[in-house]
């Protein structure tokens, strides 16, 4: 799950990418898409 934002990073820190506001936004669905998944995941998964 870090590898993308790490990525990222390293490729605007780095090599000088710009990102644009959509580009951004995007990313930060993704993640909270995955972090929302994984939360339901413990959730369910836990015992009662």
């Amino acid at each position: 799950m870090i590898e993308a934002p790490v990525a990222t990073l390293i490729a605007v820190t780095l090599l000088g990418e710009r990102l644009e506001a959509l580009q951004i936004a995007g990313m930060g669905m993704i993640l909270v898409g995955v972090v929302l998944l994984q939360l339901v995941a413990r959730i369910e998964g836990a015992p009662q």
